[in-house]
């Protein structure tokens, strides 16, 4: 009995190691119930409901023209469970499921990652707040 509970305890702790693990900087951003194209990408976990991200939403919105032309994609993740969701001019997807918190380790909305063309993470932001924005306006449009 004490091996098949040490044999489970050590099977539960390399589970959700290997889970925590998925998702780093440098890490290939593991992609469940939407498509990312081969682009630099910021990914947005959002609530309607929030203030933050309400903030963000329209700092992405303002920004998301200039990103655009640079071959830059927004996409924005909601964590409604009712159908209100912000209107935005990229495309916003339901996670009508709620995998996302525990998959991409959400503890705090908003919650943006930025990638890679070839989908590994390249920032990570919780929270938002005019450092936000300035980091991803430093990182993506200026001059290189």
């Amino acid at each position: 009995m004490k091996r098949l509970s040490l044999a489970f305890f050590i099977l539960l702790i390399t589970c959700c190691t290997t889970s925590f693990a998925e998702v780093k900087i440098g890490r290939e951003f593991p992609v469940t119930f939407f498509k990312l194209a081969p682009k630099p990408q910021i990914v947005f976990f959002f609530a309607s409901w929030s203030e933050p991200c309400q903030k963000e939403m329209a700092a992405l919105s303002a920004l998301y023209e200039k990103l655009k032309k640079k071959g830059i994609e927004i996409t924005a993740v909601s964590l409604d469970e009712d159908s209100e969701v912000l209107s935005a001019p990229f495309p916003v997807v339901r996670d009508f499921d709620l995998v996302s918190p525990e998959k991409y380790q959400i503890l705090v909305i908003p919650t943006t990652f930025v990638l890679n063309k070839d989908k590994t993470i390249k920032s990570v932001f919780v929270d938002f707040d005019d450092n936000v924005k300035k980091a991803i306006e430093k990182g993506f449009l200026s001059p290189e």
